[in-house]
This record gives structure tokens, sequence and C-alpha cells, in this order.
């Protein structure tokens, strides 16, 4: 299983392709898409449910082994990678989906996810990870983690495009599902009164 988490705020087409290209690679059986709950260090984000909803909406058109998990909204907690790897343990391998940024350092233990993830130390030496190309971030064979698989992507976005496109009151039909935008537009969600600080 890949897990695939995110804010999601707003769920991207970016996202979308990013998923279907790990349930393409033969690399896992499965993705699992997961919007995470309120979190502490990002206290503006767009509401846990409306995130889950626009994620729903957003991978629709997938068909096959892309699923959202909303267990995180359901509960309204934020779970850390290691409380994940702890609860999707008994389904199966867990394979936890980093970009190549996140990588930066990890040969000298200064990577993300050594300094910053709760437990980063340790799942670098004992969880698989899923390492996916960014444009534009180099990645170095040397600051892989032990268990790792690279998917190179060509693949780019950001919500915070799709967010600030909205505040300026451009179009960001090329950006999103329809569902997502109809869902957003209904919800006003992202518009210029609303945007986050």
């Amino acid at each position: 299983i890949a897990f695939l988490g995110g804010a999601y705020d707003p769920y991207g087409m970016h996202h979308l392709r990013i998923a279907e290209a790990i349930a393409a690679s033969g690399i896992v059986t499965e993705v699992r898409v997961w919007p995470c709950g309120p979190r502490p260090d990002k206290p503006n984000l767009t509401s846990s449910y409306h995130r889950g909803q626009m994620t729903l909406l957003g991978t629709e058109i997938v068909v096959g082994n892309v699923v959202v998990d909303l267990s995180d909204v359901k509960d309204g907690v934020y779970r850390r990678n290691h409380e994940i790897q702890t609860l999707l343990e008994p389904e199966g391998v867990i394979y936890h989906t980093v970009g190549a940024d996140w990588l930066a350092g990890g040969a000298r233990g200064e990577s993300l996810i050594q300094k910053i993830w709760i437990h980063g130390k340790e799942l670098w030496k004992s969880a698989r990870f899923l390492v996916l190309t960014r444009p534009g971030y180099e990645l170095l064979q040397e600051d892989l983690p032990p268990n790792s698989e690279v998917l190179h992507l060509d693949i780019s976005g950001m919500s915070t495009e799709i967010r600030e496109r909205m505040k300026r009151g451009e179009s960001i039909a090329d950006l999103v599902h329809p569902l997502v935008l109809g869902y957003i537009l209904r919800n006003g969600l992202y518009l210029p009164e609303k945007e986050m600080t």
C-alpha cells in the first residue's frame, strides 16, 4: 500500500495524476489517498470535511486501486506517519510516499523526514519509502532511505497556485477536476474574503 497523505487544500489535478502514476507503476497494489485531519502547524487549513469531500470528488474518475481513506477526517485527528504505519500495517506492506525534496541531506541525517517527523530517524531506517521525483528538485542516490523505490515523475502543480488564482478571481478549471471546481464554487471556498493568511 502506498500511503499518499496530504492536506489537499484543495485536491488538484496534479494530485490525481500522481495517484494514477503510482497505481500504474506496479510497485504497489493499492494507493491510499489520505487527507489529513486538523493540523496544529497549519491552523488556517480549510475544514477537514471540505478537504475530504474535494478529495473524494477529485478521485471520482479513477478506477482500480486508488482508494480515499477519510480516517483522519472522520476522527477529527491529525495522525503522524508513524501512527498511520501502525494503523495500516495489518493490511500489508506500507510505503510512505514522499517527494524528492523531503530527502535532501538524508545521507547526513539532515533530511526533513529525519529532522521534523516524529520518530523520523527510526522510520528512515525501518520503513519503506516510495520516492517521487519532482520538477526542480535534484535527487541524489546517497540521500535515499535504505528501503526505498523511486518513481520518476514529471508532474507539477501546487494547491497554493489554485488558492492564489481563486484569490485573484482567475479560472482554476485547468487545475482541478470539474466536480471539485463545482464544490469549491458552491461552498464559496478560497474566495478573497476567505483567503488564508
